[in-house]
């Protein structure tokens, strides 16, 4: 494909590296173009499946399509408007502390954690397991944007399997992109990226980024409806797009 060469990138020689780079230019591109959706336009999409992401087949450059379901909201955005928590759990009760977020696993829905909600909704994630069904794919706001603007809204939400990468790897290699993530031009984040570079976590915040998520969980393969002995979490695979 040469995405990684048109990026400025080496090509990786081995498939391990390729995942993991690929991994990293994605979601840093996807991203780059959701921040811009949502804090300078005011717009949230709310139907991210993978059918409404296009990659360029030249560069891999992020295109958005099929917007019908999407809202506009107010601006300045306001994140936590626009995903909502599983019953018991509060933004105080997810608050990090010693870099960590004690909450009990039987609170965590299996696929969407601590929320209540599929991952299209709010623009958390891509619905990805139409190409295999164990895959799931959040973005990392959590570790790219800065403190202020994530109003803690995406604590503990990042894994992304979607580029061949183990899940219980993915949080490592989206740390190292946050780590760089001011050295990134346009080349490599794409053309939103002089525009949202106001955004991205401070040094003093990419210095605090712990090397290890702050709630030990992996999301589960998308259970079928009926198919799930826990019938608790069967309505809460609520794509409707409401945020209340």
């Amino acid at each position: 494909m040469g995405w990684l060469k048109a990026a400025g990138e080496l090509e990786p020689t081995t498939t391990a590296e390729k995942e993991r780079s690929l991994t990293q230019l994605v979601l840093g591109r996807l991203v780059t173009a959701y921040v811009h959706f949502h804090y300078i336009c005011g717009v949230v999409h709310d139907d991210m499946h993978t059918g409404n992401i296009l990659l360029t087949a030249e560069g891999g450059l992020v295109k958005v399509i099929d917007w019908e379901l999407a809202k506009v909201v107010p601006l300045p955005f306001e994140a936590r408007s626009t995903v909502v928590l599983r019953d018991g759990l509060t933004w105080e009760t997810l608050k990090p502390r010693s870099g960590a977020i004690a909450v009990n696993t039987r609170m965590l829905h299996p696929q969407y954690g601590v929320y209540r909600k599929n991952a299209m909704i709010g623009d958390r994630g891509t619905q990805c397991d139409s190409v295999f069904p164990a895959c799931s794919c959040q973005y990392p706001y959590e570790t790219m944007l800065d403190k202020q603007y994530l109003q803690g809204a995406y604590i503990g939400s990042f894994h992304c399997n979607l580029f061949g990468l183990a899940l219980e790897d993915s949080w490592e290699a989206v740390r190292e992109l946050s780590l760089s993530i001011h050295s990134r031009t346009e080349v490599y984040l794409g053309p939103s990226a002089d525009r949202v570079k106001g955004f991205w976590a401070t040094n003093a915040s990419l210095s605090e980024l712990s090397a290890t998520p702050p709630i030990a969980w992996l999301p589960a393969q998308e259970q079928q409806q009926g198919d799930n002995d826990q019938g608790d979490y069967d309505d809460s695979d609520d794509i409707d797009g409401d945020y209340t």
